[in-house]
């Protein structure tokens, strides 16, 4: 199998595992068992990403008097570099959490009976995830073009 087969692989497996357990949670009335308090540490991670993000767009367009002509950091004044390198790091770390531990968190709680009250919070902080995503991919067109280069 080939590295570029991988990816839309992991990302099919993750999805089917992220509607099957948004059903399970469903199925079985877990969400109203759920604390406010529970669900909003769920869901923090994934808005602190979509947050970052838009605040780095805005940041260099007031920065740059635009969007950047080219693909990397070039020109860029020193509190932009350090803000765009923290983003793309969360961004990276969060990514990598969201492929790996996510799934891994699932299925340990699917798995350990005392742990399963805490599928709906693992759920919700896996579609927290793909939401915030998905509001990243509706961003500026030149800063989308830089941030995925």
């Amino acid at each position: 199998m080939t590295l570029s087969l991988l990816g839309p692989i992991v990302l099919v497996l993750f999805l089917l595992a992220l509607v099957g357990s948004v059903i399970w949670v469903s199925t079985r009335g877990l969400w109203s068992k759920t604390s406010l308090r529970g669900l909003i540490i769920a869901v923090v991670p994934g808005l602190v990403m979509v947050g970052s993000f838009y605040a780095l767009a805005l940041h260099m367009y007031v920065s740059l008097g635009g969007w950047p002509k080219t693909i990397g950091e070039t020109g860029f004044p020193p509190a932009l570099l350090v803000h765009a390198r923290v983003t793309l790091s969360y961004f990276g770390a969060m990514a990598l959490l969201a492929i790996f531990g996510w799934p891994i968190a699932l299925l340990t709680c699917s798995l350990v009976r005392r742990l399963r009250r805490y599928i709906a919070y693992v759920t919700a902080g896996g579609v927290a995830f793909v939401v915030c995503l998905i509001l990243m991919m509706i961003g500026p067109s030149g800063f989308l073009y830089w941030w995925w280069d």
